[in-house]
């Protein structure tokens, strides 16, 4: 029984000193939170779920863009174009053609014949 009274004396004694630090602290900060006060959390971000979007053809697609230069160059292939053909005649890289491709397919002005190989939609 008195290791117990012991034990929650000095359990007692540090918490009483853990407050004093506390207070300390506080000191050196110069301000102590008003009772009742908001305190400030970090905001959280949340991720934004972004919505399949329509792509819509744009006004340049018309006026001489590479849109319209790879859209020109598929529809004068009668049996598709490769992609390695596509490169050679626009001079566009792997990244630009692909992503033209998919432009074109989400407006269905072109579907791919196989592997790599469009036609005109």
């Amino acid at each position: 029984m008195k290791q117990i009274q012991k034990k929650l004396k000095s359990i007692a004694n540090s918490i009483q000193a853990l407050a004093q630090r506390v207070e300390n602290i506080q000191k050196q900060i110069g301000s102590e939170p008003k009772p009742g006060a908001k305190v400030k959390r970090k905001s959280v971000k949340r991720r934004a779920v972004k919505k399949a979007a329509r792509i819509k053809p744009s006004k340049q697609a018309e006026t001489g863009t590479a849109y319209a230069l790879f859209l020109k160059v598929i529809g004068s292939s009668n049996n598709g174009i490769s992609i390695a053909d596509l490169k050679a005649k626009t001079g566009f890289n792997d990244k630009k053609i692909a992503n033209l491709a998919y432009k074109a397919k989400k407006q269905g002005k072109i579907k791919a014949a196989g592997k790599g190989v469009y036609v005109k939609g």
